[in-house]
C-alpha cells in the first residue's frame, strides 16, 4: 500500500522505465469533496486522473449535481480488489472515524 495526500504530487514511473520491461499498474483508493456543499465521495479506480474527470464532467450520476469536485485524499495498491476493500473500509462507521480522527475529511 503506499498512502498519499492529494496535496503531493505523485509520479508514476516503473522502477525500470528506461528498459521499458516493467510497468507498475496502480489502483487508487479515492476521496473527493464536493466543492459545491462540501460532501464527500469515495471510490476506487485504476486511472485516477480520469475518473476525476469523468465526476468533474457529469460522466457519473452519483456525483453530477454536486460538482465541482476536488481529490483530497487517496492511498494507492498493486491490486484492485485492495483498493477497493480500502473504499469499503471509508465508508464504514471505523473508516470514517479513522479519516475525521487523522482529520484528512
Amino acid at each position: 500500500m503506499i498512502r498519499r495526500l492529494a496535496e503531493k504530487p505523485l509520479r508514476r514511473k516503473s522502477p525500470v522505465s528506461s528498459l521499458n520491461i516493467l510497468r507498475l499498474s496502480l489502483y487508487s483508493a479515492y476521496i473527493l469533496q464536493s466543492e459545491k456543499n462540501l460532501s464527500h465521495y469515495y471510490g476506487h479506480s485504476g486511472d485516477l486522473d480520469k475518473r476525476l474527470k469523468e465526476h468533474n464532467a457529469g460522466k457519473v450520476r452519483s456525483t453530477k449535481a454536486y460538482r465541482p469536485w476536488k481529490l483530497i485524499y487517496f492511498e494507492e495498491f498493486l491490486t484492485k480488489s485492495e483498493a477497493y476493500k480500502k473504499e469499503q473500509f471509508f465508508k464504514i462507521i471505523d473508516g470514517y472515524n479513522y479519516l475525521k480522527s487523522s482529520g484528512i475529511i
